[in-house]
């Protein structure tokens, strides 16, 4: 890894079906998503990650995600667009119905747009 761009693409890598494992499972990926496997899903997995290098750590900043990768497999519901629940019996009360957000650099103030530091 050279720069922070890198390591987002490595922490959010899900390449399932060809992961490459023995055996290739969603689940065996670094973002492991247990709900992509197809013979007994479930909603388990990686749900956030997050990435510093030393310029970001001197300024007491982390870029971060939050969410199972989507990075190249598809978004994460609990709820379908018609409303049912699409994982039944599996708390999710306070959770969003689609986890579809993107890299946020996190700062002692607040968010802000990624902005990539090399140093």
């Amino acid at each position: 890894m050279t720069n922070l761009f890198d390591m987002r693409t490595l922490m959010t890598r899900n390449s399932y079906p060809n992961e490459g494992t023995f055996p290739s499972a969603a689940g065996h990926a670094i973002a492991a998503r247990m709900d992509l496997v197809g013979y007994s899903p479930i909603p388990n997995g990686g749900i956030d990650a997050k990435v510093v290098n030393r310029c970001l750590l001197r300024q007491l900043q982390a870029q971060a995600i939050s969410g199972p990768t989507h990075a190249s497999q598809k978004v994460f519901e609990w709820v379908s667009a018609d409303g049912k629940d699409l994982w039944p019996g599996w708390p999710h009360l306070g959770l969003p119905d689609q986890w579809n957000f993107e890299w946020v650099q996190m700062t002692p103030t607040g968010t802000m747009d990624i902005h990539d530091i090399a140093c």
